[in-house]
């Protein structure tokens, strides 16, 4: 009762003053959890932005790289030189161990994503199955220089596989 009884005994003005200052201090306060609030938003917001952007220029780059050793290895049948064709398949490996990182980085990346994650299970396994076929039967077709052969495979289920991976 000391307080209340200080409180009673001052002037109009100090009393107003007092008001004023404990609804400044409760005002600070809330302006204090917006902002903080605010800020968390923003931050989770950039976070969240960053993540999916990230996660567009792995998409973006796995398709390129996925053209980018259909086109090699089209060009690769269509070449006689052995030491061209021997350049060819160095360049569709490294290619393919770019895909193969890609590819587990979108897959570690997403663990928990049920939109993403069963395309990228089925892009997996069809990568598997081209990688595969190309590395067992057209790259050694091609390689002793059955390049029908290998065309009539790139061009028949290896194709049906890559329109599926796009």
């Amino acid at each position: 009762m000391n307080a209340l009884a200080y409180f009673k005994d001052q002037s109009i003005k100090k009393k107003l003053l007092i008001v004023f200052g404990v609804s400044l201090f409760f005002i600070a306060g809330i302006v204090a959890v917006g902002i903080y609030g605010m800020v968390r938003m923003q931050n989770d917001g950039k976070k969240t932005y960053e993540e999916i952007s990230y996660e567009t220029g792995q998409i973006m780059k796995l398709k390129d790289d996925l053209i980018d050793s259909r086109r090699i290895l089209l060009m690769m049948l269509v070449e006689k030189d052995k030491k061209k064709l021997e350049f060819r398949v160095q360049e569709i490996r490294l290619l393919s161990w770019e895909i193969d990182d890609v590819l587990g980085g979108i897959s570690a990346g997403n663990g928990n994503d049920a939109e993403i994650m069963p395309d990228v299970d089925k892009i997996k396994a069809l990568w598997n199955d081209f990688k595969r076929t190309r590395d067992s039967y057209i790259i050694p077709a091609a390689m002793q220089g059955r390049q029908v052969y290998a065309l009539s495979l790139a061009t028949g289920v290896q194709e049906q596989r890559f329109s599926s991976m796009m």
